[in-house]
């Protein structure tokens, strides 16, 4: 059997930009060839959620650079990191807050009561979940530059956008933060493993950035392609592991019918009587799973203290 993802990483100009100071995976080395391509001298900056202002910071090494700007972060604990990390820096807000999308916890809410400029020029979207929905509803507030974290594996033909609840952690895929970037007038000009990075369209028609489709610039080695046989057999390529838990996972672990009524002769031939017992069982075994899953949810919820049917979606 050959299974294999087919071109999982596209090469790309910007690629070649990547360098990490305090950042993941090379935006720094990024941003500041974007910064350069598009005449931008020190500015203004946001970012959140922060953490410490310093760990995997897409903007601390503009505030190393003596950037004014704002970091948010939600934690307590962090907070009082980041608090720290820049107390000698009257010029650098920090503000604990949850943003969300609504209220006194908008992200224009939140940049009004720090007088953040109208215009910022670099702001970063890094919330593990919610990033799309509060990039959308950020009004009245127009960023150079926006850099904001995808979901890496979810692939380029799906569209995906968790529902508006802070509480999720699924986040979008990068075609739908593509789409909506459109909607606000932004083109995509670069993307690391899970960052994607958007400039004014005005501003790239001006100063000759070159834009990109998702295709052209995912990575594509966290994707994983599920599908099955003519058999009912479960068969899955490219990255067999959860990301962010590293469990690993294979076919065997994805198999919903039984092997026994793997066939996909006795499937077509449903005229013939000697099909009749299996798709009798097959009937039955459909029944079984639907009562199971609905024990199994039910069985996790009590298990860890939430309604078993929540997640939807």
């Amino acid at each position: 059997m050959i299974m294999e993802i087919v071109g999982a990483a596209p090469d790309a100009p910007f690629k070649a930009w990547c360098r990490n100071v305090h950042s993941q995976c090379g935006e720094d080395g990024i941003i500041e060839q974007l910064l350069k391509l598009a005449g931008l001298p020190k500015g203004y900056f946001i970012e959140f959620g922060a953490w410490d202002g310093r760990h995997l910071s897409n903007c601390a090494k503009l505030a190393d650079e003596g950037w004014s700007g704002c970091f948010i972060e939600g934690n307590p604990e962090r907070f009082a990191d980041l608090e720290k990390s820049y107390a000698d820096r009257p010029e650098i807000k920090a503000v604990n807050a949850l943003v969300g999308t609504k209220g006194n916890n908008a992200l224009s809410a939140i940049l009004r009561r720090v007088d953040a400029p109208k215009t910022p020029t670099v702001l970063s979207i890094d919330i593990d979940g919610n990033d799309y929905h509060v990039w959308a509803a950020l009004e009245g507030y127009h960023p150079l530059l926006c850099i904001i974290e995808f979901n890496p594996t979810i692939p380029t033909h799906v569209l995906y956008v968790q529902d508006d609840e802070a509480a999720l952690n699924r986040g979008a895929s990068l075609t739908a933060l593509f789409r909506l970037g459109q909607q606000k007038g932004y083109r995509l000009v670069a993307a690391t493993e899970w960052n994607a990075f958007f400039m004014p369209e005005a501003l790239c028609q001006q100063h000759h950035i070159a834009t990109y489709t998702p295709e052209q610039v995912k990575d594509r080695r966290l994707e994983a392609a599920l599908f099955h046989g003519f058999d009912g057999t479960m068969l899955v390529a490219g990255h067999r592991k959860l990301v962010w838990q590293g469990i690993s996972y294979g076919p065997e672990d994805l198999q919903i019918l039984p092997a026994e009524l793997r066939s996909y002769a006795d499937r077509v031939r449903t005229e013939q009587s000697s099909s009749q017992p299996t798709q009798r069982a097959l009937r039955e075994f459909r029944r079984l799973r639907k009562a199971a899953s609905r024990g199994v949810r039910q069985a996790l919820g009590r298990a860890f203290g939430r309604g078993g049917d929540r997640g939807r979606g």
